[in-house]
C-alpha cells in the first residue's frame, strides 16, 4: 500500500494512477489528496524558477534605468516579453493549485501557502520595477 501511495503523490508518474506490476493497468483512481499533493509538489519545484525570474526582470530594469533612451528601449522590449511570460507562468501556477484549496486544515497546506504568497510578492514587486521602467 505504501508503494501505491508514494506512485500516487509523484508528480512525475502517470495521472492515471499506480499501475499494476504484473499487467500494468492502474489499481484505483487517484484519490483527491493526492492529487492535491502533486501540485504542491510541482509548485515547490517551480518556485526557485519563477522566483529567479522576478529577480532577472529587477535587475533589467535596474540596468536599463543608466542606458541611454535607444538601448532603453530594446531593453524594454527585452522586459515586456519577461513580464509576459511571467504573468503567464505565474497564472498557469494558480491553476495549478486550485486542488488544494479544499485541504486547508493538512499540515502541508501552509508551507504551500507560505511559498505561494512569497512568490506573489516576488512576482508583485518585479512588475512595479517594470512599471518604472515604463515611466
Amino acid at each position: 500500500m505504501e508503494y501505491i501511495e508514494d506512485h500516487e503523490r509523484d508528480p512525475n508518474k502517470d495521472e492515471k494512477g499506480c499501475p499494476c506490476l504484473t499487467c500494468r493497468i492502474p489499481l484505483r483512481a487517484i484519490p483527491a489528496e493526492n492529487m492535491a499533493r502533486r501540485a504542491v509538489a510541482r509548485f515547490q519545484r517551480q518556485s526557485p524558477a519563477f522566483q529567479g525570474g522576478c529577480a532577472r526582470l529587477i535587475a533589467m530594469v535596474d540596468d536599463a534605468m543608466t542606458l541611454p533612451d535607444r538601448e532603453r528601449a530594446e531593453m524594454r522590449k527585452t522586459a515586456r516579453h519577461l513580464v509576459i511570460s511571467l504573468c503567464k507562468q505565474d497564472q498557469a501556477r494558480k491553476d495549478d493549485l486550485q486542488p488544494i484549496k479544499q485541504f486547508q486544515s493538512s499540515p502541508w497546506y501552509r508551507d504551500a501557502f507560505l511559498m505561494y504568497t512569497a512568490d506573489e510578492k516576488a512576482f508583485w514587486t518585479a512588475r512595479a520595477y517594470y512599471r518604472n521602467l515604463l515611466d
